[in-house]
């Protein structure tokens, strides 16, 4: 009898290891309450949004010193995302729009390059970065830095400046 309950306690053990080891959510990634967020966070958030509107918020960890917060909102049939760094610099906003809010040029690229496409979801996004221009060991720069850390360098003088850039004449289109 003794020897049974052992068994059921060791059981009982494992099952709950396995249970707590596999409902936790990532580590790196965490839905959170608004209160949980960096006043910095909530101070850009309300700039720009109403409280109300949130339906929810994840953290996530980009790297060991960064963390950024997506804040998701709802007005009608209206889905915005913003996304800040803990900061309070905001990075990306997206925001759900219908395919009749499409430019002429991308809807005509869709049709042309994606024709058996079945649209689930379109989203807008605006995505923020500064553009500094200078001069680097004698060279004109530009320098295009993304909230997010993200760097982009072109030098003036450098014949291949474009090389990161599509510059393929079989997707230019007409408007």
């Amino acid at each position: 009898m003794k020897k049974r309950i052992n068994i059921l306690v060791l059981i009982l053990i494992i099952a709950l290891t396995f249970v707590t080891l596999f409902s936790e959510d990532d580590e790196d990634k965490g839905t959170i309450k608004f209160k949980e967020l960096p006043k910095k966070v909530q101070k850009a958030f309300l700039k720009i949004s109403d409280i109300k509107l949130i339906t929810e918020i994840e953290s996530e960890k980009e790297t060991e010193n960064i963390t950024v917060y997506e804040i998701e909102t709802k007005k009608g049939k209206i889905e915005t995302s913003h996304i800040f760094t803990q900061d309070g610099a905001l990075i990306e906003i997206k925001k759900s729009i219908d395919y009749n809010e499409l430019p002429k040029i991308t809807k005509k690229l869709l049709k042309e390059k994606f024709p058996k496409l079945k649209i689930e979801e379109l989203e807008e996004v605006q995505e923020f970065s500064y553009e500094i221009e200078g001069k680097l060991d004698g060279k004109t720069v530009a320098i295009e830095i993304s909230n997010d850390g993200d760097i982009e360098i072109e030098k003036e003088n450098d014949e291949n400046e474009n090389d990161k850039y599509d510059n393929d004449e079989d997707d230019d289109v007409d408007d």
